[in-house]
């Protein structure tokens, strides 16, 4: 029997409307039901692109025992996070309240008034209804002790949602926090952290606007030759389980590989080293191939595929052994690490693992041989694999914030290469700005984010800058967004946070609009918000997870303005720092002046 989630905009929801267990969407009916049977409310959080979610999804939640145990005794909610954003933002910090740490699947009970007791994330059946009667026994016989504990986890909700340290925006802040930055960097693998590494391209965009080239050059070329990268068809998986870039969580997010075009278009363009330009072309290709539609850009592939993690990804060796001749065999297995054994469950995920130089030493190849081999080879895989691309879970849901994100990293490109990779953009960013224009929802009956706001705005300053359209659509949004969410930003749910997740966070993004907003519009009102909301945060340690807040307020202290004649327009490259605007052939950052001629000697430094 299908449950309250077959008609749902998410295609995540959509595919657990066949579960036994008696969902609803996250709605205000749910909660009222839970009042009046007087029963705990679970939330399940997760998301399309979701390994384990997929798992929970499979032995928990399509397990006739468990959805009769729920059934009678709980009222049950799924969320789609990249729908509800804002919500899993509420829960992922109650969980952490609990347990220290969070993710997804997120697995949550509340009371009827939706107050966190209980929360975690996967568990297998024996243990999940294990916990469920323990849940179930606290509530009906310890309600006191019960309430006690959601109000005090509602009140650390509270205060880690709704954060404020004010003081006076100083250098000092950007410099301690690049500090803080690179003492957390892997000095031998690159990255971040020891153990599992995400890729956190704020924080390497950061260190590369600020000429801190070391730490961001080292994690930037670990990642492109590691098993992040699908070397195949370009793009990033979202993280690595290990220390080492070798074996990721196969879910590929558009979001992320927006973000991560950025870094390395700015790293080639200011390193010049030809390993980024390589990369940067298959994330535009990866989004072409994959994720591109008139509507928008669609939101995820999912990890999965034929019930294996990561199976479209996976190579064995007889099987490249037969698609390959042997020259292309024998270069893939000393390129890429291919071996009988494998890397992963007997199977190989590719990574580079030797220099071309190396390779054509041990080959008795030249370096144009070894080039031109290596890309008959990956051809021919990519024409393997494409015979069953209709078996990879895209998630084609379009959301508002996420398209604009690439839309802004393939202008980005347009500016860097001289080239356009997505032809269609111009019309994906004027659908989109129609659509939340028309009904200011992210999925049309979704309520659209401050995210959603932050990331339009940019898209279309970027276009300004790079297109020259009008900038006037911008400062819409933006009072829009001010009309919403007031001026100090706060979005729904009352979250109120500088940090990144690790993808640029929505109030550094709307302080670095209102930077770019002021300049050019010459309107000091933008400034004065961008103003006070990076004073409100001043005060806090910035870190890892405030690379946006620390650009934006980079960007707002120390602003490089080039004035150019609108016809000429000579530049053709844009970085997050600079700032275009019609005028007199000069070039000026905060303290000093240049003639246009040193443009280059400004931004490159």
């Amino acid at each position: 029997m299908a449950n309250r989630l077959k008609d749902s905009r998410s295609q995540y929801l959509r595919d657990s409307s066949s579960q036994p267990v008696n969902w609803y969407p996250y709605c205000e009916e749910a909660f009222e039901r839970a009042e009046r049977e007087d029963k705990p409310v679970l939330i399940d959080i997760g998301a399309l692109w979701c390994h384990w979610c997929h798992v929970m999804d499979s032995e928990i939640y399509s397990d006739e025992e468990v959805a009769a145990f729920l059934n009678e005794n709980f009222i049950c909610i799924k969320v789609d996070r990249d729908e509800m954003p804002h919500i899993d933002k509420i829960y992922q910090e109650a969980v952490s309240a609990l347990t220290g740490i969070s993710g997804w699947p997120l697995t949550v009970i509340t009371t009827p008034s939706g107050k966190v007791f209980f929360g975690g994330s996967y568990f297998p059946k024996a243990k999940f209804l294990e916990i469920l009667r323990t849940v179930l026994h606290s509530y009906r016989h310890e309600r006191d002790k019960v309430e006690m504990l959601a109000e005090e986890v509602a009140k650390e909700i509270k205060r880690r949602v709704n954060l404020a340290s004010p003081a006076e925006t100083e250098e000092r802040i950007i410099i301690e926090g690049i500090r803080r930055i690179e003492a957390v960097s892997d000095e031998v693998y690159g990255g971040y952290g020891y153990a599992q590494k995400f890729p956190f391209p704020v924080a390497n965009l950061l260190l590369l606007v600020e000429k801190r080239y070391v730490v961001a050059e080292h994690s930037l070329t670990e990642m492109a030759s590691g098993g992040l990268r699908d070397h195949v068809f370009g793009g990033f998986f979202r993280y690595c389980v290990d220390r080492y870039w070798e074996i990721p969580h196969f879910e590929k997010l558009l979001i992320d590989n927006a973000f991560l075009l950025m870094d390395y278009l700015l790293a080639y363009r200011k390193l010049g080293i030809s390993l980024y330009l390589r990369t940067a072309s298959g994330i535009t290709e990866f989004i072409n191939d994959f994720l591109t539609s008139n509507k928008g850009f669609y939101s995820s592939i999912s990890a999965d595929f034929d019930n294996e993690e990561g199976g479209f990804y996976l190579w064995s060796y007889s099987e490249l052994e037969e698609l390959l001749d042997k020259d292309e065999f024998n270069l893939i297995k000393i390129f890429y690490g291919v071996t009988e054994k494998g890397n992963l469950n007997g199977k190989n995920h590719l990574r580079l693992v030797s220099r071309a130089e190396t390779v054509a030493d041990e080959l008795n190849f030249d370096i144009s041989q070894v080039e031109e081999i290596e890309q008959k080879a990956l051809e021919k895989m990519r024409k393997e694999r494409l015979k069953f691309k209709e078996r990879l879970e895209i998630d084609r849901s379009v959301y508002t914030g996420y398209s604009a994100s690439a839309v802004t990293s393939l202008l980005y490109s347009e500016a860097i290469t001289g080239h356009s990779d997505v032809p269609n953009i111009t019309t994906i960013l004027k659908n989109l700005l129609k659509r939340f224009h028309d009904v200011l929802y992210r999925e049309e009956e979704v309520e659209g984010t401050l995210e959603d706001y932050a990331y339009l705005i940019n898209a279309i300053i970027t276009s300004h800058y790079v297109r020259d359209q009008d900038i006037d659509p911008a400062v819409e949004l933006f009072e829009s967004a001010i009309k919403e969410f007031g001026e100090e930003f706060v979005d729904k749910g009352g979250v109120s946070q500088p940090f990144d997740t690790p993808n640029f966070a929505a109030i550094p993004m709307m302080c670095l609009n209102a930077a770019h907003l002021g300049h050019l519009t010459g309107e000091e009102e933008f400034r004065d918000i961008a103003a006070r909301n990076l004073k409100k945060f001043a005060g806090l340690e910035h870190n890892l997870y405030s690379a946006g807040y620390l650009l934006a307020l980079r960007t707002y202290l120390n602003p490089v303005v080039i004035e150019s004649d609108k016809n000429s327009r000579p530049i053709k490259f844009i970085s997050p720092e600079v700032i275009f605007t019609e005028g007199n052939d000069i070039v000026c950052t905060s303290r000093t002046c240049f003639p246009l001629s040193r443009t280059k000697e400004v931004v490159d430094g």
